[in-house]
């Protein structure tokens, strides 16, 4: 989902994720809309203002300063895996403390 998202899946992405057994080949990109993002339980952004849907509230982070996948896919894949591990264990312990 995206605020201009592309018709398809880059062909570099398709090929990068098919390398690690993911297949994106039938997945449209679908535009972000304040419902959908309302209906979120956490939203993360690629270096891209939310702004166009009004403010958004805690459950929102800007990721702006990962590699562009169009850099490099393995690098930039690096490291949204290192984030996204990240952003679970913070919302795993979130978790275990409302328990």
């Amino acid at each position: 989902m995206g605020i201009e998202p592309d018709a398809d899946v880059p062909i570099p992405v398709v090929a990068g994720l098919a390398a690690h057994g993911i297949d994106v080949r039938g997945y449209v990109p679908r535009l972000a809309t304040a419902e959908r993002l309302a209906s979120a339980t956490h939203i993360v952004s690629f270096g891209c203002e939310l702004g166009p849907f009004g403010p958004v509230d805690a459950r929102a982070e800007q990721w702006s300063d990962l590699p562009m996948v169009s850099d490099g896919f393995e690098t930039a894949r690096e490291a949204i895996v290192a984030r996204v591990d990240l952003l679970l264990t913070t919302l795993s312990a979130e978790i275990a403390k409302k328990s």
